[in-house]
């Protein structure tokens, strides 16, 4: 068994160089409640701390016995409810099975090996590694002290060849939100040369910290944006 990257001798060296270099955490310590009878929980892992509620589970065994059939692929019914409840055109909406299919896409749509990538560090790894697949080059942007996102410095580094920047609010790990003026500058400073994704997965949990009114902000922007809930 190899014990480093560089002894792997299948991995391309775009993949290798990202794995080698990026300095997130291996490894969270589980966070543990009185309250929930020591069950631990992950506390980047953007999960409930309570059960579902009896209305969902109902729903769940209701729709048990269409399982041996494909779902509907354009997810009609919930993108239609989603356009509702954030005012926004259907043909704006994208559903996937969690934000690792949204962002391998971005990244398959925009990047190359001759094309940049600008990420926060240490936060989601499936920056890195969308990335990484694409052969692209990445650009770590540290963390402010406060364990925010640190807007001037990625605006600093784009360049000619930067097509994607990330940017995470409440950030993972740290669960720093970023204010409505950093978005605002972060809207305004990407080029429209590059697609500005806004991972707000942790949205909910932080919605009395950070900014609530991302949506409004990027509609206001002429470049390519998303975000991610």
């Amino acid at each position: 068994m190899a014990d480093s990257p560089e002894e792997i001798v299948f991995l391309n060296d775009s993949f290798r160089r990202i794995i080698s270099t990026h300095p997130g955490p291996s490894r969270l310590k589980p966070f543990s409640s009185p309250g929930l009878k020591q069950q631990k929980i992950n506390m980047n892992l953007n999960e409930l701390s309570v059960p579902p509620s009896p209305h969902v589970l109902n729903k769940i065994k209701e729709e048990c016995g269409e399982v041996f059939r494909y779902p509907d692929p354009s997810w009609t019914s919930l993108v239609k409810k989603i356009s509702n409840y954030s005012d926004s055109p259907e043909n704006r909406i994208v559903v996937g099975a969690g934000s690792d299919e949204l962002i391998a896409a971005a990244g398959r749509i925009t990047l190359s090996h001759l094309t940049e990538v600008i990420t926060p560090v240490p936060s989601f790894s499936s920056y890195n590694r969308v990335a990484a697949f694409a052969g692209a080059k990445v650009i770590n942007i540290p963390l402010r002290e406060d364990g925010s996102n640190d807007v001037d410095q990625t605006l600093n580094k784009i360049g000619q060849a930067t097509r994607l920047v990330f940017i995470a609010t409440p950030n993972n790990p740290t669960g720093v939100p970023l204010s409505s003026e950093d978005i605002e500058k972060v809207s305004k400073g990407v080029p429209d040369t590059a697609l500005l994704i806004l991972d707000e997965a942790y949205f909910e949990f932080a919605m009395e910290a950070g900014c609530r009114n991302s949506l409004k902000i990027l509609r206001q922007r002429t470049g390519p944006w998303a975000i991610l809930r």
